[in-house]
């Protein structure tokens, strides 16, 4: 069996927390091989893993960086199609305990940190020009956009479809609410995950101090990949 995790990384900034993130991986992430979509290959931040699989993307900038993820992706089609499942997370994210068993013969999406228990259709793309467009009442689970994935399969036919969505929204001068996050909320609307699992997959780093965040506790759903407090980072 032949796992993926991708991550993107552009910007020092972003360089710099992959590089950290793909570590945490080696210590709690299932055997993977490293997939790192990059705006510098070599340099003195770029302490990507000697086996890593690493490709090279025009710089980018949010929200950029973040909305042409699954265009990135598609770059390297071929390549990743040899996988039989493939997992991707933000570079601004860190393994902090063992994932478990994420495989499913589908997709796999994350429940948002701010709307897994509270207000549950969270803030989708309710303008009816874009393509991530979906009515109110429609949407019963929001997920985010930090750590999804799947069978290698599906994961790709999801990226082709969503590069197409985003494409057209640019076309028609259209950004949605939440970038690329939008348009995988719209998309798992009409093809279900067959995995779901819980915020201890987003776990907002400043809320292990707290205890909790948006109406969950800690003890309910532990960290296992937290999103990076970039608070006085800029």
């Amino acid at each position: 069996m032949r796992i993926g995790l991708i991550t993107v990384a552009t910007g020092e900034k972003y360089r710099q927390h992959a590089a950290c993130m793909l570590a945490s991986a080696k210590e709690f992430f299932p055997a993977a091989e490293q997939i790192i979509f990059t705006d510098q290959i070599i340099g003195p931040d770029c302490n990507w893993p000697r086996e890593a699989n690493v490709f090279e993307i025009p710089p980018a900038v949010y929200p950029e960086a973040t909305l042409f993820r699954y265009h990135f992706f598609l770059t390297q089609k071929v390549f990743l199609s040899g996988f039989d499942y493939l997992y991707y997370a933000d570079a601004d994210m860190k393994f902090v305990a063992p994932v478990g068993d994420i495989l499913a013969n589908g997709l796999v999406a994350t429940l948002h940190p701010g709307y897994a228990v509270r207000n549950t259709q969270g803030t989708p793309e309710r303008r009816k020009e874009s393509t991530a467009y979906l009515p109110e009442g429609t949407n019963k689970q929001y997920f985010c956009g930090g750590f999804q994935g799947g069978k290698a399969r599906d994961y790709l036919a999801a990226a082709e479809a969503l590069a197409f969505c985003i494409d057209l929204d640019r076309r028609r001068g259209i950004t949605a609410i939440w970038h690329d996050e939008s348009f995988w909320v719209n998309y798992l609307y009409f093809h279900p995950p067959a995995k779901i699992l819980t915020p201890s997959y987003c776990f907002p780093e400043e809320a292990i101090a707290q205890g909790g965040y948006c109406g969950w506790t800690k003890e309910q759903f532990p960290p296992i990949l937290t999103a990076v407090d970039k608070k006085g980072q800029r």
